[in-house]
């Protein structure tokens, strides 16, 4: 932990880059293992270490969490509302661990591409499925409506 805060005080964003890569391939490692007051720990660790880390490494990070079933939630609830859609779309369309006010929030404020990576969810509830149909455009829609786990009110 000690390590973790001071490259977080000191460190230059590649030596943070590095230690998230550590503290990430632990957890990815090990996950199937770790009680839930260890991957908060890791939630919280790994948050703070993506407090100002380049995209090329949110991507990594992204695309590493998405499949975990037990992905540290607070993590994966901020890697989903991503402004660059290269760090959401893994999240939003795989992550089962992202929470549903999340993927509202993300609905209502960012661009079609996060909208449609939405619309192939493995699942996706009427109250954001009510969203995209209010605000996604033609892809969206159609994407929605060839989800067979889409549920429409």
């Amino acid at each position: 932990m000690a390590d973790v805060e001071s490259a977080i005080a000191h460190g230059s964003g590649i030596r943070r880059a590095e230690m998230l890569r550590r503290v990430t391939d632990l957890f990815v490692g090990h996950c199937p293992q770790y009680s839930d007051d260890e991957i908060a720990l890791f939630d919280d660790v790994i948050g703070l270490l993506t407090a100002e880390i380049e995209v090329a490494a949110r991507i990594t990070l992204a695309a590493q969490l998405a499949p975990i079933p037990n992905a540290p939630q607070k993590v994966i609830n901020r890697l989903a509302t991503d402004d660059a859609i290269e760090v959401a779309w893994p999240v939003l369309a795989h992550s089962e661990r992202v929470e549903d006010n999340a993927l509202i929030e993300c609905a209502m404020m960012r661009s079609q591409q996060h909208l449609l990576a939405i619309s192939r969810r493995r699942a996706v509830s009427e109250r954001i499925t009510d969203v995209l149909i209010a605000r996604g455009d033609r892809p969206v829609l159609a994407g929605l409506a060839g989800n067979p786990g889409a549920r429409i009110s």
